[in-house]
């Protein structure tokens, strides 16, 4: 899911991607940050405001 690409120099720099297995729940994930804004977020009265 997560690659790590190491290059030669010294010291070796690590840099991590996905790989596509692990970008395949992207969709899934933008879905359900989109819900906690919606109903979440929007719907939780801020400090002092009551509720």
């Amino acid at each position: 899911m997560i690659q790590a690409l190491i290059d030669s120099n010294v010291p070796p720099r690590v840099k991590y991607e996905l790989t596509d297995k692990g970008q395949n729940p992207a969709p899934i994930i933008a879905a359900i940050q989109q819900w906690d804004v919606e109903w979440i977020r929007l719907n939780t009265p801020k400090a002092g405001e009551g509720g």
